[in-house]
């Protein structure tokens, strides 16, 4: 490997709850200024939607779906090319809603309800994506 200098790596999720695992589609941001991921980090069996802004050295990670009960989940979510998300989640057993995430730069803002009000056992069909 002539002329190639490692670099330390970072890991980008915190610590995982036993038993925790992050998902597969960890994403970047259009602007590469972070990345999104999806993980049982913080609660074991409840998956929640994490920001890391890439800086030097990258922010710690922040959930950015709304609290979640024991049994809920963010299950897919989309980016624009803006940096806004769009994520579905489980806020219960029975109810599946959409929600939308602006940023200010790298602060993630409040997740506000995209999929208007819904009445169990309704919910939102897969899969989340933005209409250009």
């Amino acid at each position: 490997m002539s002329g190639v200098t490692p670099t330390v790596a970072n890991r980008l999720n915190g610590n995982l709850v036993t038993g925790g695992f992050v998902e597969d589609d960890v994403r970047f941001a259009p602007d590469s200024s972070g990345l999104f991921y999806r993980a049982d980090q913080t609660v074991d069996n409840v998956t929640e939607l994490f920001w890391v802004a890439l800086g030097s050295p990258p922010s710690a990670p922040v959930a950015i779906n709304k609290p979640l009960p024991a049994t809920g989940f963010v299950q897919q979510y989309a980016i624009r090319s803006d940096g806004a998300v769009l994520y579905q989640g489980l806020q219960n057993p029975s109810l599946t809603e959409a929600f939308f995430v602006t940023f200010s730069g790298t602060v993630p803002g409040s997740p506000a309800l995209a999929s208007g009000v819904i009445t169990p056992p309704l919910g939102v069909a897969a899969p989340v994506l933005f209409n250009p």
